[in-house]
């Protein structure tokens, strides 16, 4: 199976993960790629991906990568993440009971190594006057996400990631796919880190340099639940941390 099954609708089906939560959402899904605008991503001038040769050739060490990978921040949806180039960014608004959520993907593909790398976030629509299980949030996160790719979870861990629950998940399926997840509520934003590999090979530096280089934060402008949200406003450090 190839990596190439990464379309919009298998992105979300992937990064969502609010399928079997009891605040449901409907098959409608709408995907799109943002303009620039002022507030909107913005991301380091950079050659396309396509054009480089893949990252996951050198440097072979998890601090080395993080050395020369380009890293993003968000203080708005209180986030940084490094990638191995510059990625892709897609936004999708999925209709639920309660309002519209906004899912913000980033997202990057090392055909070489076939390798998929992709960093979502949203807010969750809770409705008012309810609180929010997160254990029960994070399980039905698991199973959506398993569902969505047809794959069976062979490992899951629970963890603190800067201090907020989260769960770490392996994810394999016929054919040798894996994937590596990881599930955080922080702030009200659900946010998941996913890399998937076509050959299943998931025990390398590049994977775990991606899921080190998380930082979560307290937003300094969180969005709104349940209303027509802006853009999402991540913007580089800079180039690439010396």
């Amino acid at each position: 199976m190839s990596v190439h099954w990464f379309r919009p609708i298998g992105l979300i089906l992937l990064s969502l993960g609010l399928g079997s939560l009891s605040i449901g959402c409907t098959n409608q899904v709408t995907t799109s790629q943002p303009a620039a605008q002022p507030g909107g991503i913005t991301l380091p001038d950079m050659a396309p991906a396509a054009l480089l040769p893949s990252p996951s050739a050198t440097p072979n060490t998890i601090a080395g990568l993080l050395k020369t990978w380009p890293r993003y921040q968000s203080p708005q949806a209180g986030f940084s993440v490094a990638f191995p180039a510059k990625p892709q960014e897609e936004t999708s608004r999925v209709p639920t009971e309660v309002g519209p959520a906004e899912v913000i993907m980033l997202r990057y593909q090392d055909r070489p190594a076939k390798r998929f790398y992709l960093f979502a976030h949203n807010r969750f629509p809770v409705p008012a006057g309810t609180g929010l299980d997160v254990v029960k949030a994070l399980d039905a996160s698991r199973d959506s996400i398993a569902k969505g790719i047809s794959a069976k979870v062979v490992s899951e861990k629970p963890l603190q990631q800067s201090g907020f629950q989260g769960r770490d998940l392996e994810l394999s399926r016929t054919g040798g796919f894996a994937a590596r997840v990881r599930i955080f509520y922080a702030n009200g934003i659900w946010y998941r880190a996913i890399v998937a590999a076509e050959d299943g090979k998931l025990k390398v530096p590049q994977v775990q340099a991606f899921f080190d280089s998380i930082q979560l934060m307290s937003p300094t402008e969180p969005r709104k639940p349940n209303t027509a949200p802006a853009q999402s406003n991540p913007s580089p450090t800079g180039t690439p941390r010396p």
